[in-house]
């Protein structure tokens, strides 16, 4: 750290300054980084584009159902990560994990720019290889025809996002 700090504090003028300032930023995304780099007050949007976001739909008929490039609920993307609720949570190693996955992810919670033109919470992706010991853990004991299901479910949501970025204009966000 004392290095880093060294080091930003010669680049770019401070120990804390990391070179963010500098990178450009969308027009859209400046009344969010005016509130901070990480504030609580991103918390919420950031909720919702992790948790709860769903597709939007384009406003002339036909009618096309499309992923918001800002972010779309792990639910909806990756639902076959909810075996981790079958879990052995009485294996410390399993809570462990847990809590990493949680310490990993609240930075990125409070931080004002989630990103552009992604399937799901681009943040996400750093917590997640902590959150695959409780999936596994769910899955030790095989995976019911439910849960291929929805594992199946989120490889479609895949496809669909990947073919929407490719041949459906996302407009950015105003």
């Amino acid at each position: 750290m004392l290095f880093d700090g060294w080091y930003n504090a010669v680049r770019f003028g401070s120990p804390l300054d990391s070179g963010l300032s500098l990178a450009k930023q969308p027009a859209f995304l400046e009344p969010q980084r005016a509130l901070g780099v990480f504030s609580l007050r991103h918390l919420s949007s950031n909720l919702d584009y992790f948790l709860w976001h769903l597709p939007t739909t384009g406003g002339n008929p036909p009618l096309v159902l499309r992923p918001d490039g800002m972010g779309l609920s792990v639910f909806i993307t990756s639902p076959g990560l909810l075996l981790a609720t079958k879990a052995d949570w009485k294996d410390p190693v399993l809570r462990g994990a847990a809590l990493t996955a949680l310490l990993v992810l609240l930075p990125s919670l409070v931080f004002f720019g989630g990103g552009w033109y992604q399937l799901g919470f681009r943040y996400w992706l750093d917590a997640l290889p902590f959150i695959m010991l409780p999936v596994a853990s769910g899955a030790r004991h095989g995976v019911g025809g439910g849960w291929k299901a929805l594992i199946a479910f989120g490889a479609l949501v895949s496809v669909w996002g990947m073919y929407s970025f490719m041949n459906v204009p996302i407009p950015p966000p105003q």
